[in-house]
């Protein structure tokens, strides 16, 4: 391997402590990381920062790109420092907006284009989103454009991820191919490490499928009035307003809960109880005829006779209330059991070649084996042995499941088929405002006033012109002349 590591375009390889250095490219969707240790010592004087730019290269193959996100400093002794490094892809960076906007009518590549242009940074670029299927409504409420990707994803049945040169890929699920298979004499994995191994967890043989409801031909139903009763039960739900005749008359009917007897309607009909009601009790022996066009529920099973016979009965159940016909329902039971009829395989094996990712579609030919089948990408992980060695390992699972696949997209393909999200989603845009306010005081001085008063200040003085006349208290003077006062025995006066 040729290894090159560059940090903010500059080359740092010889810096990374290279038994440290992994990295994992889990399935599409997920962010890619990178890890690494890197030593400071003696002239060896660079120190790793967040939000550098890394890029990694094997030869012409790019690798790895994306940013710093986490460095760990560590003294291991003295003089030297040690820098635990961690790294995102670039979704990283794409997932530094928010998207807050809602879409209507618009194809899923229309969508991605426009999240692009519009939440993304500069350098992001669309140039392998492959997907003209209709949305016909969809709205994103501060959603990270990476949620946005993988619901548009989830909606359609692809799969998605951000490549190293910023580039969107948004593909059909097994629709991009690994750069190389793998065969008993190609070298292009390390031989002995294919693994394969079967399993039987996973297994239905015997598939119940319960779709939604399918609008049956035309029926009716017949009620004799018995005198007494005017609400009669229905048999079945039918899918619009049903036409109701008394004795070969034909009658009004109205919708109960939306219209009123009043309105001038003989009959009224619930849709969610099954029933229609009279304005009044009908005569004996009237004959009632209903007749509208039934909801039936769709329902449909498969089996596999032959898995049956090998591994026994193993049932599982489907409830899609999107399909609405029998034909689609069977098909549905027929693609479960397409995948899931035979035991699943899962292997893993180990490679010095570079270019393999999550999501790719790879082909074992092996002779040995008599294996010769194509197995999905699951999870791709890089460890370093030397700066110019390293070994890939790659886990695999069988693709049994394209049938699966298959029938999703043929579903969304159909004609007419659109797909839809809630209208009721309310969008709310918050902004923030940074305004300079400028307040101005204006405080005034007032000379003070000097103000001049004449005041005159009488004082009256009066002397007790008269003797006291002590008494046992308490006594309050009645009035200025009053000679009277309260005495207290052995001060003011004694008795004997």
């Amino acid at each position: 391997m040729d290894i090159s590591v560059k940090v903010n375009g500059i080359e740092r390889k010889n810096y990374i402590e290279w038994e440290s250095f992994r990295k994992e490219d889990v399935l599409t969707s997920q962010i890619d990381s990178l890890s690494f240790t890197v030593k400071k010592w003696g002239n060896k004087t660079w120190k790793p920062s967040v939000g550098d730019e890394i890029i990694v290269w094997d030869g012409n193959i790019k690798i790895f790109g994306g940013y710093i996100i986490s460095v760990k400093e560590k003294v291991k002794r003295a003089e030297v420092l040690e820098y635990d490094v961690e790294c995102k892809d670039y979704t990283y960076e794409m997932d530094k907006s928010l998207v807050v906007k809602s879409y209507e009518n618009k194809t899923v590549a229309e969508i991605i284009t426009d999240i692009k242009n519009n939440y993304m940074p500069a350098g992001f670029t669309v140039n392998n989103v492959k997907c003209d299927l209709m949305v016909d409504y969809i709205a994103f409420n501060y959603e990270q454009p990476s949620k946005c990707l993988q619901q548009l994803a989830d909606l359609v049945n692809y799969n998605w991820y951000v490549d190293y040169d910023k580039d969107i890929h948004f593909f059909s699920k097994f629709g991009e191919l690994a750069p190389f298979g793998l065969t008993d004499t190609n070298e292009k994995y390390i031989f002995d490490s294919l693994e394969i191994e079967e399993d039987l967890s996973q297994l239905k043989n015997y598939v119940f499928v319960r779709g939604g409801e399918y609008k049956a031909a035309q029926r009716s139903e017949r009620y004799v009035a018995d005198g007494q009763q005017s609400q009669f039960p229905l048999a079945y739900k039918y899918a619009e307003k049903p036409g109701v005749d008394v004795n070969g008359v034909q009658k009004n009917v109205g919708v109960d809960g939306l219209d009123t007897f009043s309105q001038g309607y003989d009959f009224l009909w619930n849709y969610n109880a099954k029933y229609i009601v009279a304005s009044g009790v009908l005569p004996a022996n009237q004959v009632i005829t209903i007749s509208g066009m039934p909801l039936f529920p769709v329902l449909s099973r498969a089996r596999d006779m032959v898995s049956i016979a090998k591994y026994g009965e193993s049932r599982y159940k489907i409830i899609d209330k999107t399909i609405s016909t029998r034909e689609a329902a069977r098909d549905r039971a027929k693609a479960e059991l397409m995948a899931y009829s035979q035991p699943l395989k899962t292997g893993s094996f180990q490679t010095y070649q570079s270019g393999l990712r999550s999501g790719q579609l790879i082909n074992i030919q092996s002779d040995i084996r008599g294996l010769n089948e194509n197995f999905l990408i699951q999870k791709v992980s890089l460890r370093m042995l030397g700066a110019d060695k390293g070994i890939w390992s790659v886990n695999i699972v069988s693709v049994k499941t394209l049938g699966i696949i298959d029938f999703l997209q043929n579903l969304l393909l159909a004609e007419n088929k659109k797909i839809t999200t809630d209208k009721n989603e309310i969008l709310e845009m918050l902004e923030s405002i940074d305004e300079n306010v400028l307040i101005t005081e204006l405080i005034q001085r007032h000379l003070s006033v000097s103000v001049q008063e004449r005041v005159s200040i009488t004082e009256l003085i009066r002397k007790n012109p008269w003797t006291i006349e002590w008494v046992l208290g308490p006594y309050f003077p009645s009035s200025d002349n009053d000679n009277k006062r309260e005495g207290l025995l052995d001060i003011s006066f004694y008795l004997y």
